[in-house]
């Protein structure tokens, strides 16, 4: 099964009621990577552009975090791995915004 990353919202303070993007922001992985998961994005915003890290793993290699960029929250620009190996999957959302950018880490979080 091909894992992408979809977008969706709510303006219901609820959060009973939602819409969907029809069509995957994300639809595969970076081409060229032997990818084994590409799931639990987190996406933050820093200046004008918002940032996504993507759970992954490489085959035979260990876990990894994909970082992606976007203007829009639609066009989403494939950057590079922010991080990899056996334990990459330990980072929660305060401790990689600390590793990207410790500034904003201490005031979004």
């Amino acid at each position: 099964m091909q894992e992408s990353q979809c977008f969706a919202w709510s303006d219901d303070p609820n959060l009973i009621h939602w819409t969907k993007e029809p069509r995957p922001i994300v639809p595969l992985p970076p081409p060229g990577m032997k990818i084994t998961g590409f799931r639990d994005p987190s996406a933050w915003r820093q200046d004008d552009w918002y940032y996504m890290a993507v759970g992954s793993g490489v085959a035979k290699v260990g876990g990894c975090v994909l970082l992606y960029r976007t203007k829009d929250m639609k066009s989403w620009e494939y950057m590079h791995q922010i991080a990899s190996g056996a334990r990459c999957d330990c980072l929660d959302d305060r401790s990689l915004l600390t590793h990207l950018h410790p500034t904003d880490a201490r005031r979004n979080c």
